[in-house]
């Protein structure tokens, strides 16, 4: 079983978090099957927009921490040769030409509501948590929420002058 999977219909194409056993941890590993999704879809003409969202009943329940073996720690230092980036998938969802919408459809903890962040659609599921738990730690946010967020709060909230 793959930690995302991808299906393409309709000029939509479907990414899914497919862990739901763990509510969709984020892991190394699903890292970077997201950066190809990502990549793959973003280079198929024939795709127009990007959904991502979580199997089960999470979008992503955030860092995967029960096993920081190399396959799963996402916060794992960089192979040589690779570039560093804050971002959690590279490229980043605003960075694509392709609209991504993130259909939230339950809990989005710290790096899984980063994700959810980046994309330039977000429709968030009413009764689930929302949480960027580092603060809470004394912690920065990870991978550019410190930074996304209050740039979405602020767009949001920007009055508009006629």
């Amino acid at each position: 079983m793959t930690h995302l999977t991808v299906s393409v219909a309709d000029g939509v194409a479907l990414v899914t978090l497919n862990r739901p056993e763990r509510r969709n941890a984020y892991t190394g590993q699903m890292g970077e099957l997201l950066n190809r999704a990502y990549r793959d879809c973003d280079n198929d003409d024939a795709v127009r927009a990007i959904v991502l969202t979580g199997a089960g009943d999470a979008f992503c329940a955030g860092a995967d921490f029960g096993d920081f073996s190399k396959a799963t720690n996402p916060f794992d230092a960089p192979a040589e040769g690779s570039a560093f980036t804050a971002a959690p998938t590279d490229p980043a969802a605003f960075e694509l030409r392709t609209p991504v919408i993130a259909a939230v459809n339950g809990h989005a903890i710290g790096i899984g509501l980063t994700i959810a962040l980046q994309t330039d659609i977000r429709i968030m599921a009413v009764d689930a948590k929302y949480a960027v738990a580092q603060v809470r730690r004394g912690v920065i946010p990870d991978c550019m929420s410190h930074w996304t967020l209050p740039h979405l709060a602020a767009a949001r909230w920007r009055p508009i002058f006629f």
